[in-house]
């Protein structure tokens, strides 16, 4: 999710290829998330959304989205609890608008946490490290849990009071290592990010890198 440079009050996440339909000009698009909802634009005009250009989480009775991110064949949005997905190429409009939930209880808590990693997408959770293939979610980093959950480790990622958000937490893909890479900021830490947590997929093995 990119902030937005263009005098919006939301971020944005700009897609690289088209969502749907090979007619348009300009293959720009934007989904931007905004409280239960990610609202998409128009075919060939990237700022041009509306009201009824949405996708809906929860009946509207769902967190602020906290990630938009490619998993499989689905869209994978989430707020800080749940986890929804919504098949690429569908039409909101077309099915009520509706993204279904494939995992309640697990969210994403770090909007800037999220990767996708061939194919799958990867992101913080406040019960570890989720994975997704766009159907399905589980937690990838058991070995990790106590950084998670236990306040009193030294290493346990720092959350903010108000709504369980990572205060600094920050995705990538490493490809040439096959690698998910997750920065953050532990109770150890002072300003920013000062642990990376790297996963080899391939491999499913977990290194600590700590930022000095």
């Amino acid at each position: 999710i990119y902030p937005s440079d263009h005098g919006a009050n939301d971020e944005g996440i700009f897609l690289s290829e088209v969502y749907r339909g090979a007619t348009a000009t300009t293959k720009d698009f934007i989904l931007r998330p905004k409280h239960g909802r990610a609202f998409f634009s128009e075919e060939g005009k990237p700022f041009a959304t509306g009201v009824s250009n949405s996708i809906m989480l929860d009946g509207d009775q769902g967190g602020k989205v906290t990630m938009i991110v490619p998993a499989g064949n689905n869209l994978v949005l989430a707020t800080a609890r749940d986890t929804y997905a919504f098949t690429f190429g569908a039409e909101p409009l077309d099915t009520g608008g509706v993204a279904a939930a494939i995992r309640r209880g697990i969210g994403c808590i770090g909007n800037q946490s999220f990767a996708e990693c061939n194919g799958f997408a990867y992101w913080l959770s406040d019960q570890g490290v989720a994975r997704s293939n766009g159907q399905t979610v589980d937690i990838v980093s058991h070995s990790l849990r106590q950084i998670f959950v236990d306040r009193e480790d030294p290493d346990y990622i720092v959350k903010r009071r108000s709504d369980g958000t990572a205060i600094d937490a920050y995705g990538a893909h490493h490809p040439a290592r096959n690698q998910y890479l997750l920065a953050v900021r532990t109770r150890a830490g002072g300003q920013g990010a000062n642990l990376v947590l790297a996963h080899n997929y391939l491999l499913d093995t977990w290194d600590i890198l700590r930022v000095a």
